[in-house]
């Protein structure tokens, strides 16, 4: 089958068209043979967030990866509010491994799954809360805890891949189930545990044709200017 490329990833137009088909709504007045319209976003994109917006509406699985601040995760939790609010999911799932950053440990934290998790998702459920998603509207699981689990009828959002290796990018990637969409974000530049995992995964997956990966540069950086003066002055640190 042919393939195209779209914002510099590859993809199976079968693939794409059957994914769009089975999370639209049943039609109104468009008819079955319509292309389904992107929905309406509420926040000014800068450039890859465009891009990343029109690969989520097309691919079931999608990687977006670049800088810290580019706005990855923001694209990425809108894209979850608006679609489970127009019915094409039933529930959001943040996943995401509880590991600390370098040689910080609190140690022991108190509190069910949930308790334990809300240091490492604290800024997800920001991002949620301003499109209106209520915390009882989100699952959360640690990386650790998914084998043996299907995600169904969910956008499962994975956060921090980088620190990932490739046994547990299996582990999570196979967790998806009918009628679902996985979205992993990470910054290659940010491998504390020096696994290279998330490099080999982008590799690897050139070969998949329902995987998408969009890009993000320092460019797009939506926080303080002043973090793009200082990453480039630790360039090779």
């Amino acid at each position: 089958m042919a393939t195209v490329k779209i914002n510099g990833t590859q993809a199976c137009n079968s693939n794409r068209r059957s994914f769009s088909m089975a999370r639209r709504k049943q039609p109104t007045a468009q008819t079955e043979q319509d292309e389904p319209k992107p929905p309406p976003r509420r926040s000014k994109f800068n450039a890859s967030q465009v891009k990343a917006w029109e690969v989520l509406q097309q691919f079931p699985v999608v990687v977006l990866a670049g800088p810290a601040g580019c706005g990855k995760s923001h694209v990425a939790v809108e894209h979850a509010a608006i679609a489970v609010r127009q019915k094409q999911f039933e529930k959001i799932v943040f996943v995401r491994s509880p590991m600390e950053m370098g040689r910080s440990r609190l140690g022991f934290l108190p509190g069910e799954i949930k308790d334990k998790m809300a240091p490492f998702t604290a800024s997800l459920f920001a991002i949620a809360k301003k499109f209106g998603v209520k915390p009882e509207e989100i699952e959360t699981h640690p990386l650790g805890f998914v084998q043996g689990m299907t995600f169904e009828k969910s956008i499962v959002l994975v956060e921090e891949v980088q620190n990932l290796d490739i046994e547990e990018f299996r582990a999570i990637i196979t967790r998806l189930g009918k009628d679902s969409q996985m979205i992993l974000t990470g910054d290659p530049a940010q491998d504390t545990r020096r696994v290279g995992g998330f490099q080999v995964f982008l590799e690897r997956i050139k070969a998949a044709p329902s995987v998408a990966v969009q890009w993000f540069s320092e460019a797009d950086n939506m926080r303080n200017p002043v973090i793009i003066e200082v990453l480039k002055a630790l360039e090779g640190a």
